[in-house]
């Protein structure tokens, strides 16, 4: 059986030859294996490589299942909005100004890339609120059609038999609003209280636009799933009552499509989130990852196959500080526990408990892969 065959049986929910084992490769793995500086897979002016590219190759020099998330590219329309401008604050340190231009005028946004994370907002566009945010959705809304879904190609045929390849169709409606409002989800939270009408219209637009990406995701390239990053609408940040007013209609927009074209949904649920999965899969989520453990998540994943198995393909949840500090025995045994866990009748993919810490040791990684390959035949 392939990589790919074997990861995608598990994302679908079935029983392949063994457990396929993909820790999740972001960007500080992938860069380390490539030797290169980091800002040649940065989204800033100094970038030449996607990152996708540099997370299949570190899959394939651990010899384990890629999983390769990849998001359609802007508009022409969106491009011709944007003035970008990216410097080096110092060696390791990339600040890029960006400017959107619009006919309500021009908002300003400031980002840092580093070795651990590119284009991490330090200022973010939407700072009056109200007349700040139609600038922004003016900018962020356009036909689904519109946007460049070859990118998604191009790494769906060179992944090949590597593993799978999924369409990413964007974020939920909170993290929509976190990513684009100063202040972040604290804010967020304030102004989705306070003025609930001024956003209805919003997530009613950004509800249509993604679940439209999702089905241009679907008709323009041969991805096996969608993926839909929660961000930061977790229980850590917000509550079940928050979140099942602003973001679960997304969620069931997304797994309507899914459901018409029998693909797989998979939704990455950060830190804890254990009350939502009965709404999650009831709204057509069919995959869930990284089910992070306690204090960081809420996730016992033996509970959550034992409730969830039959609906609900797994993905997780070997602790990133773990595996960077743990010996190749110790990795050995939790391993295999985790799989006896949430192995049993297949549905089950093995992998960190969302990203892979910088200074994991490459033999670490090894020892979590060649465990899986041990005892993955269950």
């Amino acid at each position: 059986m392939t990589p790919k065959e074997r990861i995608t049986l598990a994302f679908q929910n079935k029983k392949s030859d063994r457990i396929p084992v993909s820790p999740e490769l972001w960007d500080a793995i992938p860069i380390k294996v490539s030797g290169r500086p980091f800002y040649d897979f940065s989204a800033t002016s100094f970038g030449k490589f996607p990152l996708w590219k540099a997370q299949l190759e570190a899959y394939k020099f651990f010899e384990c299942e890629a999983w390769i998330p990849v998001e359609p590219g802007p508009s022409e329309r969106q491009k011709s909005m944007v003035t970008a401008n990216s410097y080096f604050i110092n060696p390791d340190l990339i600040q890029t100004d960006i400017v959107y231009k619009t006919s309500k005028g021009n908002l300003k946004e400031i980002k840092h890339s580093v070795f651990d994370y590119d284009m991490w907002s330090l200022k973010r566009p939407v700072e009056n609120l109200f007349t700040d945010m139609p600038k922004y959705v003016e900018f962020f809304f356009d036909e689904p059609s519109n946007l460049n879904y070859e990118t998604i190609n191009e790494a769906y045929n060179e992944t090949g038999e590597y593993g799978i390849c999924e369409g990413i169709v964007g974020n939920t409606f909170f993290e929509f609003l976190t990513l684009a409002r100063e202040g972040g989800a604290v804010q967020v939270i304030f102004d989705l209280n306070d003025n609930p009408d001024f956003f209805k219209p919003i997530m009613k637009r950004y509800t249509e636009y993604l679940s439209g990406i999702a089905e241009e995701i679907i008709k323009n390239t041969e991805v096996d799933g969608l993926f839909l990053n929660c961000g930061s609408s977790v229980l850590t940040v917000i509550s079940p009552e928050m979140f099942r007013k602003w973001d679960l209609p997304l969620i069931k927009k997304i797994g309507d499509v899914a459901k018409k074209y029998k693909k797989i949904f998979h939704y990455h649920l950060h830190g804890k989130g254990r009350a939502l999965l009965d709404d999650l899969v009831d709204a057509g989520v069919n995959m869930i990852c990284p089910l992070e453990r306690f204090p960081k998540g809420d996730f016992d994943i033996k509970e959550v196959k034992n409730k969830f198995g039959d609906r609900l393909a797994l993905k997780g949840n070997i602790d990133p500080f773990f595996l960077e500090k743990a010996s190749p025995d110790e990795i050995d045994s939790e391993v295999k526990k985790c799989i006896l866990e949430a192995g049993k009748n297949g549905g089950f993919t093995l992998a960190s408990g969302d990203g892979v810490l910088k200074n994991t040791p490459f033999e670490n990684i090894k020892a979590m892969v060649s465990a899986c390959k041990k005892y993955g035949q269950i």
